[in-house]
């Protein structure tokens, strides 16, 4: 340590001395961070001061029409503290950076923003703090940053009439589910079922099914998760968390809510060519009409789950959160 302080200043960094903490217990920008036993890991904890602050911060802003630019600044570096340990965040950050930057729209008092220029991240972040349970805290293994541990796959296809995955745990399938597309998903989306025109929304859609049915799996514990499927947009989706089209808006919002409750993010997705998701694909189909369903032998030994029914209420950041609930 030492070493290390000494370099710093020998280079000519400020050093906060009066902030400087050492041990296997440390507070740092606003958190408690605990080295756990056996070195396996870390515990990283939100400092319940600054959790409570964003939140009466974001309510407080929510409430009016315009907000102050150095008020939206206070609000933002509370946030930003957060999102250093929720990275999925970050893309909802975005907006508030911009509109904090750009000039005071017509009509805006002068230093102002509309808060309607902001509201649907800020939304976002409240529906997040109603689900959290008053506190943010994770655990981060080793293990996961060393790509080491359980090897699990969720394979994902669509088509114009439904829905389909797989889960494949080393290499096995374990579970698999089949949805229709409905009436709300038509409506939600401006989208035909029957009609190829939709099929990279309908590709998303079944991404944000599958992430909550296997939530239990993949969310909480170290392990090697692959996202695979034939849409580059859902793949993109998923790494990125930026919507590339505006009908895609409202799936990666909720694709961001899974994420951001869960201990690890989905770090690895993979394009499958049309012919090599083929299970997947048929699971998708059975909802066609006239479709004559053959299992796919992969499906052989697989349990088929059934999957909640998407109606409004399914979609976590369109309710208001008084009292939400979390799927899967």
């Amino acid at each position: 340590m030492a070493i290390a302080v000494l370099l710093w200043r020998l280079m000519g960094f400020p050093l906060s001395w009066r902030k400087g903490s050492r041990g296997t217990q440390i507070s740092w920008i606003g958190g408690h961070v605990a080295l756990k036993a056996g070195h396996a890991g870390v515990s990283v904890r939100i400092a319940q001061e600054t959790f409570e602050d964003a939140r009466q911060m974001v309510e407080t802003i929510l409430g009016a029409n315009v907000v102050a630019k150095r008020a939206l600044n206070s609000a933002m570096g509370k946030l930003a503290h957060i999102a250093n340990l929720i990275l999925v965040w970050r893309p909802f950050m975005a907006s508030l950076y911009t509109a904090l930057h750009a000039d005071s729209p017509p009509g805006c008092p002068p230093g102002c923003v509309w808060v309607k220029q902001i509201s649907k991240s800020l939304r976002w972040f409240r529906t997040f703090f109603f689900l959290s349970g008053g506190f943010v805290e994770r655990d981060f293994d080793v293990r996961c940053f060393l790509r080491v541990g359980v090897d699990l796959e969720i394979i994902i296809d669509a088509s114009p009439w439904g829905l389909g995955g797989i889960l494949m745990v080393s290499g096995t399938c374990k579970e698999h589910f089949s949805s229709a597309l409905t009436v709300l998903d038509e409506a939600l989306f401006s989208q035909v079922r029957g009609s190829a025109d939709g099929q990279h929304i309908w590709e998303c859609l079944a991404a944000l099914e599958a992430l909550p049915l296997w939530r239990h799996v993949w969310g909480q514990r170290s392990l090697i998760l692959r996202i695979r499927g034939g849409s580059m947009t859902m793949l993109s989706l998923i790494v990125n968390l930026r919507p590339g089209a505006e009908q895609l808006g409202l799936i990666g919002m909720e694709i961001a809510m899974e994420c951001a409750q869960a201990v690890f993010v989905p770090v690895l997705a993979k394009h499958i060519p049309g012919v090599a998701d083929v299970a997947a694909d048929v699971l998708s189909r059975c909802p066609q009409p006239g479709y004559q369903h053959v299992e796919h032998i992969m499906l052989k030994n697989s349990f088929g789950q059934e999957v909640p029914a998407r109606d409004k209420s399914y979609y976590i950041t369109l309710t208001e959160p008084d009292v939400p609930e979390k799927r899967g």
